[in-house]
């Protein structure tokens, strides 16, 4: 399968930098545009006055409740996926992320054999979908 994501923006929130220019890494070579924001409130303000199709957001941060965040951008954005990438390991939290409006949830390490194609997913325009959904009815 060839994965190309040209013209795609993808939001990545996390406490750390880092983690931020691995993921980067990564998921530049399917030609996404990468944002990194390692402050809650930041990618709020980004959120606002830019279009994202997509965020990969942790849900540990110092200056907001991961939670907490995913309600404030569902309230701004009803259908950008929004998949939690994150080492939080606490009873309930997965639950709580996808009751506040997230999509998807992975645990830290990701393992991206299966991470990617839920990504790709995703990304496709409705139109890539149909396409799919036709050809595979063919």
């Amino acid at each position: 399968m060839i994965i190309n994501w040209e013209n795609k923006t993808i939001l990545l929130i996390d406490n750390s930098m880092l983690n931020c220019q691995l993921m980067s890494l990564i998921l530049k070579k399917y030609l996404a545009r990468i944002v990194c924001e390692t402050d809650g409130r930041k990618a709020i303000g980004y959120i606002q006055n830019h279009k994202i199709d997509l965020i990969l957001t942790e849900l540990f941060f110092h200056d907001v409740n991961g939670i907490e965040l995913v309600k404030r951008i569902r309230k701004m954005n009803k259908t950008v996926p929004i998949i939690a990438q994150t080492t939080l390991f606490l009873a309930g939290i997965k639950r709580e992320f996808l009751n506040a409006g997230g999509n998807e949830y992975f645990s830290k390490p990701i393992d991206f054999e299966d991470f990617i194609p839920i990504v790709n997913d995703y990304l496709k325009t409705p139109d890539e979908t149909q396409r799919v959904l036709k050809n595979s009815n063919s």
